[in-house]
């Protein structure tokens, strides 16, 4: 027996429909916003880093740890909320995050020794696993095709600016008072009650249901939230089996299986370099920046980081105009380029060492967006979140990892040896992708998460 889904809506949306439909997408857009802001807050830890080594005595080891500490809970949340996301749904998922994030960052005001600051960033970091994978996802499931790519981006715009925002405040409360650096740490928490306040009015995910055999229920759904002009064609059609008898595989068995093996195995790879270089010299970037001669690094620091805001937005004007191909290619070259000219142009000007690092910062950031879009639509809805959260777990790792080495690889080889092996990541980066990036601009949900078939399909029906 064939079960089909009609390919096109009942009847043509009315202006009310389309309202309608806007404001639940605006509902859900927003809750994904708070999450990334959230994410990119609680990143950044440099200057509260900074003003904590000195109030608890932390030693390059703790500084180390601290600043690794919510990456390498982010490791361990990311596959596990994956696949918790893939089993119980969006919603669940995200109501916990945003509950789960207004207690972490709250518990920052009250740490007193580097253990327990390092035991909060840890149990920070898993929730920032699970943001990762359940917010993004439920954007790209109710998105129009058209605009997704530029949706999703956006939420990594979001990120950059929670990143600066964080930088900024610290900044700013530096000399306040000597228990300031808690304040930057624990800032987010109002974004965090805002969002769980949003988060409970959100409906779950018809692609979700549709694709764990609930069709009924999800074709319901949106005729109470959405309008009855619209069907499962327009946000679920990749759910519709061709065989109804025929057993559908989920989990790592889809994701590791000939299909799909190639995409999951680029997506960990692209975007652990892309990250790796970023959140290790942004975690010490005061530190780096005055090892290059560049005086007060603070400042300079929240410069760069103001500069790779900047870069995200352009990456978020590009990715529906250019592609994601291109764009992750000469981001990739261009970058690592400027970290290599630092790195091996010993006595290279100051001017020189400056606009480098602007480059790198600006290009990095205009591709940072892109983790946010590729393993979105690479896979079908069953194993979206698991493989978001195995890319993000392999990513955090690969951060961790940097972040935890930098300070003492700036010790023990310095700088410019540091600035050359971040070079080469980024170098890695933009090989793999040469070989293994896919396009997927302009797809449907459905025809983009097709592997191996051309994945050619227009998404009429979902331009809503």
């Amino acid at each position: 027996m064939t079960t089909t889904v009609s390919a096109a809506p009942p009847s043509a949306p009315t202006a009310a429909h389309r309202r309608q439909y806007r404001r639940v997408f605006l509902l859900v857009f927003t809750v994904a916003m708070c999450g990334k802001l959230i994410d990119g807050y609680v990143q950044a830890v440099g200057p509260g880093l900074a003003m904590a080594t000195r109030q608890l005595e932390m030693t390059a080891l703790w500084q180390g740890l601290v600043g690794a500490g919510a990456l390498i809970g982010c490791f361990v949340g990311s596959p596990l909320f994956g696949w918790l996301t893939d089993r119980y749904g969006r919603k669940p998922l995200v109501v916990f995050t945003m509950a789960a994030y207004l207690v972490g960052c709250l518990a920052q005001l009250w740490v007193t020794s580097p253990g327990q600051l390092l035991a909060v960033r840890l149990f920070i970091g898993l929730v920032i696993g699970a943001e990762y994978v359940v917010t993004s996802p439920m954007v790209a499931e109710f998105a129009p095709a058209a605009r997704r790519g530029t949706l999703l981006a956006s939420l990594q715009f979001g990120w950059y600016v929670g990143f600066i925002v964080a930088y900024v405040i610290g900044y700013l409360v530096a000399e306040a008072a000597p228990g300031a650096w808690r304040w930057p740490f624990a800032g987010a928490a109002v974004l965090a009650a805002l969002g769980l306040v949003l988060a409970l009015r959100l409906p779950e995910s018809p692609a979700w249901l549709a694709g764990k055999g609930r069709r009924a229920e999800a074709a319901d759904l949106i005729a109470r939230r959405i309008g009855p002009a619209y069907d499962l064609a327009a946000f679920a059609p990749e759910s519709a089996p061709t065989d109804a008898a025929a057993p559908r595989r989920s989990g790592w068995r889809l994701l590791l299986g000939r299909e799909y093996r190639s995409r999951t195995v680029f997506v960990c790879v692209f975007w652990a370099c892309s990250v790796l270089p970023y959140f290790a010299i942004g975690t010490f970037a005061p530190r780096v920046l005055s090892s290059l001669g560049l005086g007060n690094g603070l400042a300079a620091s929240v410069a760069t980081s103001v500069l790779a805001v900047v870069g995200s937005a352009v990456g978020v004007l590009l990715v529906d105009r250019t592609g994601r191909r291109p764009l992750v290619l000469f981001t990739f070259w261009v970058s690592g380029a400027a970290l290599a000219v630092i790195g091996l142009w010993s006595g290279a000007p100051l001017a020189v060492v400056v606009i480098c690092f602007l480059v790198f910062s600006f290009f990095n950031a205009a591709q940072g967006v892109l983790p946010g879009v590729y393993p979105k639509e690479l896979f079908p809805a069953e194993v979206r979140a698991s493989a978001s959260g195995i890319g993000s777990a392999v990513s955090r790792a690969a951060a961790a990892a940097g972040t935890f080495l930098l300070p003492m690889a700036m010790d023990r080889i310095g700088v410019p040896a540091t600035m050359v092996l971040a070079a080469a990541i980024l170098v890695l980066g933009a090989v793999v992708s040469h070989v293994m990036a896919p396009e997927t601009r302009g797809k449907s949900l459905a025809g983009a998460s097709t592997a191996g078939r051309g994945a050619t399909a227009p998404a009429s029906a979902s331009d809503l």
